[in-house]
């Protein structure tokens, strides 16, 4: 099942513990998306903040009216607006794009899906630490 999805993919931890990815490269996703989200990562990395943000929503949009809300093109893009509104410092909006990354991908049984889960826990996690709720 491994080397039929053949996800590409590179894990990183950012200086302030977030789990981003440099590259997403899952044939699982629809191509437009796909695309849509690494141009969103490639400017986000050059601090192209606003044009960044303009790719993760026209994602979104798409993704959302194509495939429905629970799809996992949806879910990839709230977990990458969680990354984006989490290195903008923007915590409480960054966890709301992650519970909501984290709910759609547990309605997929892959293990693409089940690494995501992680991922957004993970995330949650970590801002809920650095929020002082450590019980959530």
């Amino acid at each position: 099942m491994f080397k039929q999805l053949m996800l590409v993919f590179t894990l990183l931890f950012c200086s302030c513990g977030c789990v981003l990815f440099a590259q997403v490269l899952d044939p699982a996703l629809d191509p437009q998306i796909n695309q849509l989200l690494v141009e969103g990562d490639s400017l986000r990395k050059a601090q192209q903040l606003d044009a960044a943000l303009e790719q993760y929503e026209q994602s979104l949009g798409i993704a959302d009216a194509h495939f429905g809300p629970q799809s996992l093109e949806v879910a990839h893009t709230n977990y990458k607006l969680g990354v984006f509104y989490y290195n903008q410092r923007a915590f409480e909006e960054s966890k709301a794009f992650f519970i909501t990354s984290l709910e759609t991908f547990r309605l997929h049984d892959s293990s693409t899906s089940i690494d995501h889960q992680a991922k957004s826990a993970f995330n949650i996690a970590n801002i809920n630490q650095k929020q002082g709720n450590i019980e959530e």
